[in-house]
């Protein structure tokens, strides 16, 4: 997948986007999430599916990258985790600013 698709990771099911990404081969076996990864972005917006899916694939990449130069996989994990944590909490942000932009009908 190129980086310039902007869409790039992103599957749209029953109108919610989802994240899914393959773990690299070389990783399977260290990588507890299996083959793939497939996360639910919780959302029908493209433009927060958009930037949910940048900060999983920031995530992922330093997840990744720490595993493959052999750093400590359990401090990499909790980064991953403090990581998607954060993003979450952008989600829930984003929510609730464009809800409060958007007039409730008369």
């Amino acid at each position: 997948m190129s980086a310039s698709d902007p869409d790039r990771y992103l599957l749209c099911l029953n109108g919610n986007y989802y994240y899914r990404r393959r773990v690299p081969t070389e990783l399977r076996d260290v990588d507890v999430r299996g083959h793939t990864v497939k996360l639910s972005l919780k959302t029908s917006d493209i433009a927060l599916a958009r930037i949910l899916r940048d900060l999983f694939e920031r995530a992922d990449d330093e997840l990744w990258g720490s595993l493959m130069s052999g750093k400590d996989a359990r401090s990499a994990r909790r980064r991953y985790q403090a990581t998607i944590q954060r993003a979450k909490a952008v989600g829930f942000l984003y929510n609730t600013t464009i809800a409060g932009r958007v007039k409730p009908p008369e």
